[in-house]
C-alpha cells in the first residue's frame, strides 16, 4: 500500500510542476488538458492488451480516446463529460486569439461532477483562477486514482 500511495504523490507531483497554478488560465487549461490526454493514454495501454496499438498508431484524437475511455467503463459518466467539456473548452482557446477562461467555461468544465464541483465552487466563488486548478486538479487525481486502482486489481 505504501508503493501506491507513494506512486500517487509521485503523480501529484507531475500534476503540480505541469499545471502551476501561477500559469495564465488559459495555459493552465491547456497544459490540465494535456496531462489527461497523457493519463487516458495510459489508461488505455492498461485496460487493453494491445493498447500500445492504438495509442501510438491509432491516430485518435482527444475525444476519441475519451469515449473509448468510456468504453471501458472504469470513470464515471459525470467525469467523461467534464473531460469532454475541457475538450471543447481547449478547443475554443486553441481557435480563438484573445480567449480568456471565464466563469461559465469553468462551470461547463465542472458542472457535470455534480456535489464535488459544487462545494468547490462555493468554496471559491471570488477566485476563479483558483477555482479552474481545483477543478483541473479533481479530474487528473481522480484519473491518476483509476489508474493506481486498475494497476493494483490487476497486480492481485
Amino acid at each position: 500500500m505504501a508503493e501506491i500511495d507513494k506512486d500517487f504523490d509521485k503523480d501529484f507531483e507531475t500534476f503540480t510542476k505541469i499545471v502551476d497554478p501561477d500559469l495564465d488560465p488559459v495555459l493552465l487549461l491547456l497544459r490540465a488538458h494535456l496531462l489527461t490526454e497523457n493519463l487516458i493514454k495510459s489508461l488505455i495501454m492498461l485496460v487493453l492488451e494491445r493498447g500500445d496499438r492504438i495509442v501510438f498508431n491509432g491516430n485518435l484524437g482527444y475525444y476519441q480516446k475519451v469515449s473509448l475511455l468510456d468504453s471501458f467503463d472504469i470513470v464515471p459518466d459525470e467525469l467523461i463529460s467534464s473531460l469532454k467539456n475541457l475538450n471543447k473548452v481547449r478547443n475554443k482557446c486553441s481557435h480563438e486569439m484573445d480567449k480568456q477562461i471565464t466563469i461559465s467555461d469553468i462551470d461547463f468544465i465542472g458542472s457535470s461532477l455534480k456535489d464535488e464541483y459544487t462545494k468547490t465552487k462555493r468554496e471559491y466563488r471570488n477566485d476563479h483562477k483558483t477555482l479552474l486548478y481545483t477543478t483541473l486538479a479533481y479530474i487528473c487525481g481522480y484519473l491518476v486514482g483509476v489508474i493506481h486502482s486498475y494497476e493494483q486489481t490487476n497486480r492481485e
